[in-house]
């Protein structure tokens, strides 16, 4: 009986061996390792997040942000229709020329010789959602109330030129041509102790004739 335990045999790879092995362990890293390697890394940092809703927030985040530069980088068109389309806004009733009765709106009227304006809604019939109500008035001021406001309202500093007033049909023979004058001063002037809306005005140019707008959510007298 021969002493001693049993050698056991050690096989020795061969160079052929540990190239397959080495090539095989290349190929299954990017598959399988690396996701673990991202996983552990970002946690090791503090950073234990879902890589796939992360990356969905970012899509989503970027998306959002250009919709919103979309929407407040869009110019407001003060443009009045060309002839030939179509005229959305929508008069309520006949014109009125009562100055007291726009004074019931517009409290800081200016004093008018005389005045044409109409109540009614904008908005597309065929375009489902709420209407905008509005109330547009042409006035004629008086020679020494218009000249007084061009001198304190619309100094050539401070004041811009606008297209010609968007006016319902019914009001447009009231409307002289031709460039209309408008500021910030004037506005706030015209829109004083007006308790709802959006108040916007402008003068002409070359005539003593005021255009205000008023718009609301609601309609007039409610």
């Amino acid at each position: 009986m021969t002493g001693g335990p049993p050698q056991i045999k050690r096989e020795v790879p061969s160079a052929t061996t540990k190239i397959t092995r080495a090539v095989v362990k290349r190929r299954t890293v990017p598959l399988v390792g690396l996701p673990v390697l991202v996983a552990v890394t970002l946690c090791g940092g503090g950073w234990c997040v879902d890589s796939g809703s992360a990356l969905a927030e970012q899509t989503t985040a970027a998306n959002q942000t250009e919709v919103a530069d979309l929407s407040f980088n869009a110019p407001a068109s003060r443009k009045p229709l060309p002839t030939g389309r179509r005229d959305y806004h929508h008069v309520d009733g006949p014109v009125r020329h009562d100055i007291s009765g726009l004074r019931a709106f517009v409290p800081r009227l200016p004093e008018a010789a005389s005045v044409s304006w109409v109540i009614g809604r904008r908005g597309d019939d065929s375009v489902p959602g709420p209407s905008m109500y509005e109330l547009i008035a042409v006035v004629n001021l008086n020679p020494d109330v218009a000249r007084g406001l061009r001198a304190r309202l619309l100094p050539v500093r401070s004041s811009s030129t606008v297209p010609t007033p968007d006016v319902p049909r019914q009001l447009r023979a009231d409307l002289p041509s031709g460039a209309f004058l408008t500021s910030t001063a004037l506005e706030e002037r015209v829109r004083r102790d007006v308790t709802r809306g959006l108040v916007s005005a402008a003068m002409s140019r070359t005539e003593d004739v005021l255009v205000i707008v008023c718009h609301r959510d609601r309609p007039f007298g409610t």
